[in-house]
């Protein structure tokens, strides 16, 4: 589902064709039960749209990941953040442009250095 994600509903049938298979995918599921799997998950009502929140359909899904993690991760003394582009041509709504840097096109995301204070060298 991760890899679905980067590949559009018309090229996902084509990672289990001889010439186009993508072996991870191929050797993880059955096509059909990954039709299966695409269509009947679901997070929340696709009839009411929040259009303030363009995560709208999977917040309850972020909501679920950061309860769990304020529950069951140790408490930090220091993070670092860092962002980064990843490179991504096709359509998208969350793809960004940035003029004048090596990456323009693409993803921007955040990297996490979490330290405990202990001096690492």
């Amino acid at each position: 589902m991760l890899m679905s994600g980067y590949i559009t509903p018309a090229q996902q049938r084509m990672s289990w064709k001889e010439d186009t298979a993508n072996l991870l995918v191929r050797k993880t599921m059955s096509r059909n039960t990954f039709d299966d799997v695409i269509r009947y998950t679901h997070f929340v009502n696709s009839e009411k749209p929040k259009v303030d929140d363009r995560f709208w359909k999977v917040r309850p899904l972020f909501d679920a990941i950061n309860k769990a993690a304020e529950e069951y991760i140790e408490k930090i003394e220091y993070v670092s953040v860092d962002e980064s582009m990843i490179k991504y041509f096709d359509p998208h709504s969350l793809k960004q442009f940035i003029r004048g840097k090596p990456v323009r096109f693409g993803y921007k995301v955040w990297v996490l250095a979490i330290s405990t204070g202990e001096l690492i060298l």
